[in-house]
């Protein structure tokens, strides 16, 4: 274990819920010094995700600059510069920004997939593509992209980040007996879940996250739009099922819910992948499926046998104690240093 603290700069958006929020808090804990840059908020109004879809190459600039500025007139040294994601930055000016940080180890922590280019996204973009290599380090959740980039790139800077769970916001909850709901997710709408959801008729279902007020649902589902970090705990703590979908990208690997769910003591249904397994193995930590129609039979089982269900609730939370971003945290610093 590293014993000596570091100086370090998170780059990316400070609003609470964010991943680089849990980890600042989560390199703090363990004593280093942190500063954080913020760059720009993902929840925009909506004028200004009009602006932001069509002219984001001008915010991109704007952002590019505002970091060069900081970096040159700011005198103190890190140790480490942390950059999430990055899709405002391109090519020349990380090159710039590293040339004002001489002896700093620059690493990008990127929790979609680089190779999902979409200029009317903000998933990645060919920027992104070309900056890989000018990073000291390149981190990610999915051992299947780990592969595909070292492919591309010198295998030394490719590291693989799985996901986590924040000690500060998502807490081990009292399990209830009789929890209100049958089944919750929490994630945001689009057209496949929807539907997914829509097949579930029989039993009470509430969903939270952005996207489900502007959508209506079956008598049986009840919305609670951009739910808050309590208000999802609650929303899990209530739920005898903690249904999560994955989406494309993450098939076979896994999502931040993966740990989240049962770092709250939820009991997860979830897609069927050979990561998520290795985290939680399936019928001994957490319930998986292959398919829509043993999904519905899944359900079925577990509203039906949730009281039989508390010690498998128990062994999924016990296992997710390994994996805080605290102990992400320790595991960046001991490959880096």
């Amino acid at each position: 274990m590293v014993n000596n603290k570091k100086n370090i700069l998170i780059i990316g958006s400070k609003e609470y819920f964010t991943l680089e929020n849990m980890y600042f808090r989560a390199f703090k804990t363990l004593g280093n010094k942190v500063d954080f840059f913020h760059t720009y908020n993902i929840r925009k109004k909506l004028i200004e995700s009009f602006f932001w879809k069509f002219f984001r190459f001008i915010f991109f600039y704007f952002y590019q600059e505002k970091l060069l500025n900081f970096l040159i007139n700011n005198k103190k040294k890190y140790d480490l510069i942390i950059v999430f994601k990055g899709i405002f930055m391109n090519k020349k000016k990380l090159i710039r920004c590293k040339n004002f940080t001489k002896n700093t180890i620059w690493i990008n922590i990127f929790s979609d997939d680089p190779f999902n280019i979409n200029y009317f996204s903000d998933i990645s973009n060919k920027d992104v593509i070309k900056t890989i290599k000018y990073y000291d380090y390149f981190l990610i959740w999915s051992k299947r992209i780990v592969n595909k980039l070292k492919k591309k790139n010198s295998k030394k800077k490719i590291i693989y980040l799985p996901f986590g769970y924040d000690e500060f916001i998502h807490k081990k909850n009292r399990i209830l007996k009789t929890p209100k709901y049958d089944l919750s997710f929490i994630g945001t709408a689009d057209d496949f879940r929807i539907s997914l959801l829509k097949k579930i008729k029989k039993y009470k279902i509430i969903v939270a996250g952005d996207g489900w007020n502007r959508i209506t649902m079956p008598s049986n589902i009840f919305t609670c739009p951009k739910a808050n970090a309590k208000q999802c705990s609650k929303i899990i703590q209530n739920s005898k099922i903690s249904l999560n979908i994955l989406r494309k990208q993450n098939y076979g690997s896994h999502n931040m819910k993966t740990f989240e769910i049962v770092s709250m003591n939820g009991l997860m249904l979830t897609n069927r992948s050979k990561e998520q397994n290795y985290f939680f193995p399936e019928n001994r930590s957490c319930f998986m499926y292959g398919s829509q129609n043993e999904m519905l039979k899944k359900i079925d089982f577990l509203v039906n046998n949730y009281n039989k269900m508390l010690k498998i609730i128990r062994k999924g939370n016990q296992l997710s104690r390994a994996h805080s971003y605290r102990n992400r945290a320790k595991y960046i610093l001991n490959e880096i240093f």
